[in-house]
């Protein structure tokens, strides 16, 4: 069984998602989030290995740059129209990444920039 821990501190993370942390994954899927909550509050951000974002309502790649040890990012069924150059700086972990099901765009479109997976060096799957 895994531990779920929900604080109540305001504008924190753990607010609105799920820590599991046995498996070190963060789930904040099907919330409704129109952007990334500001405060990670008393969430160990070196801790998290995984990161589910997806079924939200985001129009933009959140800055996850203080999650050092992600390894697994899940940004699938949101509306992300763009990859921007800084879109995942400081990922340089992450070996699995989720895109599909974006309305709006695809892996081949224009909206990616050239170098929005540039520092992804460890990145072995791509959807």
């Amino acid at each position: 069984m895994f531990a779920i821990l929900q604080w109540t501190e305001a504008a924190s993370i753990l607010d609105t998602c799920d820590y599991y942390s046995e498996i070190h994954m963060l789930d904040c899927s099907q919330s409704l989030l129109e952007e990334f909550p500001g405060s990670v509050g008393a969430l160990n951000t070196s801790d998290v290995h995984e990161i589910k974002l997806n079924h939200n309502q985001l129009v933009a790649v959140p800055d996850l740059s203080v999650f050092r040890n992600l390894k697994h990012l899940d940004i699938s069924y949101n509306k992300i129209t763009q990859l921007p150059s800084p879109a995942f700086r400081g990922l340089n972990k992450l070996e699995s990444l989720d895109l599909s099901m974006n309305k709006g765009f695809t892996l081949s479109d224009e909206a990616i920039h050239h170098e929005a997976f540039h520092t992804l060096g460890n990145l072995k799957t791509l959807k």
